[in-house]
Order: C-alpha cells, then sequence, then structure tokens
C-alpha cells in the first residue's frame, strides 16, 4: 500500500468555491495547528473504520504480520531492481530471480505471517512464476524509466501528503505517465489511487526540477498524462485516462473531510464482514467486547451476552488454533533441521558442535518397540523372567477398574488410594482449510 497536496485544512465547513478551488471556513486558526502527514493508505483505512485507523496510526497498536505483503514486496524489490539502470543493459533473469531470493531470505516464514514453511515455499514460487513470465513478455522492450519507486512529500490544504510511485516515464513536454504494480487477486481497482498520485505529483516541484536534470527539459508545468495498474499476476495493463477536474475534486473533498475527522478525533467503529474478518484489533473494538453482536457472515449472525464472553471466547479459539499451527509447523521444522545436522555430523563424524548462541552434542540410544507383546510374555514366562519385568503401571490401574472380575468392594479400596480428575481434549481445524 503506498502513502501519498496545502491551504489550511481544519473542522469547519465548507463555502462556496469556484470551481477547481477548495475555500475552507474554519474558526481555528490555521497557524496553531501542525500540518498532518497523510497518505492514501490513511485515507482508505479511515473511510474503511476511523477506529481502525485510531489504534493503528494514532495509538500504534502492533498488527500481525500479513503474508501477502511478503509476496507483493519481494516481487517490488525485484521489479525496481530489474529496472533500476541509469542506460541498457539491463540485468539478466538470473540476477533477478538472485535479487527476489535474497529479499526473500531476509525474514523467516514466521516474521513473513505465514502459518507453515509449505504456504511460505508456495508463495516464493508464485513470486517467482511471476517474475519469470514478466520477464520473458517485456525484456525485449525494456526502456529506462524516469523514476522507480519514487517518493516525495508535498503540502497541499494543510496536509503533508505522501505518495511512493513504483514507475513514473517521462512522455516529454512536462508530461508524465505514472505505473503501479499490482500482485494481489482483485483484479477491479479503484481509481482513488491513480487519482491521488495526480494531484500531489502535478503539485511537486521536485518533479520538474528531476526532469530538468535528466532530460534538460524546464517545463513550467508537468502533467499526469495518463495512468496504469499493471497486474503482474496475470501480465495485464490496465490503464487509466487523466483524471477530470470534477474526478479530482470529489476525490480530493473525501481527502478533507477524512482529515477533519480524524482532527476533531471522530474514531467510531465501522462494523462489516470484511472490514472485521481479518482486523487484528477486535480485542480492543467495543463492537467485539462490549456490544451483543460480532460480524460473522451475512447469512449468520452470533447473539453474545453482555460481558463479551463469546467474543473472547472466539478470540480464544482462534489463538489456540494459531498457535497449535505453529507448533506443529515448528515440529515439522525441528525435524528437518535434526535430519541435516545428523548427517552433517556423520559426515564428518563429530558428536558436538556449536553456533554463535549454542552448543549442541548428539549421542545415539538405544529405543525398543516390541511388535507381539504376547510372544515376548510368553517367552519371559518360560524364562522365569515374567515377574521381575512387572509394574503397576497406571494403564494396568485403571484397566482394574473396569475389570468384571473384580468385585466392587476391591474396587472401591483401589479408587480409594488416588485421585480423580477430568482433563479436556482439544482437537484444533483450520476453518479456512476446508473451505
Amino acid at each position: 500500500m503506498k502513502n501519498e497536496d496545502t491551504n489550511s485544512l481544519f473542522p469547519g465547513l465548507l463555502s462556496e468555491a469556484p470551481k477547481g478551488k477548495i475555500k475552507v471556513v474554519s474558526s481555528i486558526n490555521s497557524k496553531a495547528v501542525k500540518p498532518m502527514y497523510f497518505s492514501y493508505s490513511k485515507l482508505s483505512l479511515y473511510e474503511e473504520c476511523s477506529l481502525k485507523y485510531k489504534l493503528k496510526y494514532i495509538d500504534k497498536l502492533p498488527e500481525e504480520p500479513k503474508f501477502y505483503f511478503a509476496l507483493g514486496n519481494s516481487v517490488h524489490n525485484a521489479m525496481e531492481f530489474m529496472y533500476a539502470v541509469k542506460s541498457p543493459p539491463f540485468p539478466e533473469l538470473k540476477d533477478v530471480l538472485k535479487e527476489l531470493k535474497r529479499e526473500w531470505k531476509t525474514r523467516n516464514w514466521m516474521q513473513k505471517g505465514y502459518n507453515s514453511i509449505a504456504h511460505e515455499a508456495k508463495d516464493y514460487q508464485k513470486a517467482v512464476d511471476m517474475i519469470e513470465a514478466y520477464y520473458e513478455k517485456h525484456h525485449k522492450i525494456f526502456k529506462v524509466p524516469f523514476l522507480l519507486e519514487y517518493r516525495t512529500t508535498v503540502e497541499v490544504d494543510g496536509l503533508k501528503v505522501i505518495i511512493i510511485v513504483d514507475k513514473i516515464n517521462y512522455l516529454g513536454n512536462g508530461e508524465i505517465e505514472i505505473i503501479d504494480y499490482k500482485t494481489g487477486k482483485n483484479v477491479s481497482r479503484s481509481t482513488d489511487q491513480v487519482y491521488l498520485y495526480q494531484k500531489i505529483c502535478e503539485h511537486d516541484p521536485r518533479l520538474k526540477e528531476k526532469i530538468h536534470q535528466i532530460y534538460g527539459d524546464r517545463v513550467s508545468t508537468l502533467k499526469v498524462k495518463n495512468m496504469e495498474y499493471y497486474y503482474v499476476p496475470g501480465l495485464r495493463e490496465i490503464k487509466f485516462e487523466r483524471g477530470q477536474e470534477v474526478d479530482i475534486q470529489s476525490l480530493w473533498d473525501r481527502v478533507l473531510k477524512a482529515a477533519d475527522g480524524i482532527r476533531a478525533e471522530e474514531f467510531k467503529p465501522n462494523p462489516g464482514e470484511l472490514q472485521c474478518k481479518f482486523c487484528d484489533y477486535k480485542a480492543h473494538c467495543p463492537i467485539f467486547t462490549d456490544n451483543k453482536n460480532i460480524i460473522t457472515t451475512e447469512k449468520e449472525q452470533i447473539n453474545y451476552d453482555k460481558d463479551g464472553a463469546y467474543s473472547k471466547l472466539a478470540s480464544l479459539v482462534d489463538e489456540y488454533g494459531k498457535i497449535s499451527t505453529r507448533i506443529n509447523s515448528f515440529n515439522k521444522e525441528l525435524e528437518n533441521i535434526k535430519t541435516e545436522i545428523a548427517e552433517v555430523f556423520e559426515k564428518k563424524n563429530i558428536a558436538s558442535y556449536s553456533g554463535k548462541n549454542y552448543s549442541l552434542n548428539m549421542k545415539k540410544i538405544e529405543k525398543w518397540h516390541f511388535k507381539n507383546r504376547d510372544a515376548v510374555i510368553g517367552l519371559l514366562k518360560k524364562k522365569g523372567l515374567y515377574d521381575k519385568v512387572l509394574a503397576p503401571v497406571l494403564k494396568n490401574i485403571v484397566d482394574l477398574l473396569s475389570d468384571e472380575s473384580i468385585t466392587e468392594s476391591v474396587k472401591k479400596e483401589i479408587k480409594a488410594q488416588g485421585d480423580k480428575k477430568e482433563v479436556l481434549n482439544f482437537e484444533i481445524k483450520n476453518i479456512s482449510e476446508q473451505v
């Protein structure tokens, strides 16, 4: 998600203004209010749920890492590496894939938010497939772009708006083209993001200076001629014409409205299936902790008691499932590592080794398992050894309590020697994998 115009922006009323101009009527002294940093991400999140905005950007509560960001960031990084030359030749495919792998390995699967090593490996292969397909289709027509991953902050109407544009091409005569790469599943995209890019780029004096530095052109005005979302998984170009004045103004009015709401500390929950389904802040949301209802699906709604016990239970079940899944993944990873260590130890004929933080000793022990228990017992009896190996193991004692040949009085005496308690056995299933 990328971040991204200044007069005055404070809680107040928008008055009638000439077309294309923004006039703000406010009772607050503009000099007394510090400009607010704003971006497309902040706009979309505030409109989605203003409380979620507060918890993320103001309270700065931590979020769980999202695996789809790992995939998107890795592909974006590889695309940047692919085009980051001042002049041809461009990197070969093998070098781009090497860079993709290097960046992918900077964090482990848990840090990226994956629930298993297998899931991480599957997404890495997706990233490789995307880069290979893109390179195959476009490498013969590669052109050196004007700018890559261009980040700028422009102050407009009391907002310091931040944008990060994946790629900008210079078309001459002060005109540019904006390209934004997308790696998600949803191909249909709102024009909000590129319209905000258009407004901020056309207000950005740095872009004019960079055009002069690179191409020698002195331009008095800069114009975004066209914009494009490039959907990498499907190699699709989704082009947009330059936004009309009415379109840009409509978007900017929403930006101002959101900023006014933030200034006025208007942070209310906005429950809904999509915005609540993957929200990391449920434990801090009154919809899930104070109220009677929790959003589940469009067809189903569960009534909760007033103290939110069921909502807490739902959170605990999800947490239990998440930890159980990670433990299982840990165990699998641990066994794989143990196998690799054992192979190296045996090959080098060593029994111990130390890393930076841990030392490890490996010792072989004998562990027996007898398939035919009756045959072993028969052999022990025949050899007079049976009595030596008998032991009052717990299972055998418990079995006596259900043995019909034992009288109830004897069972009562046995029960008096012990304590009985009930324990719970949990079986957790990942609902999403069953859909």
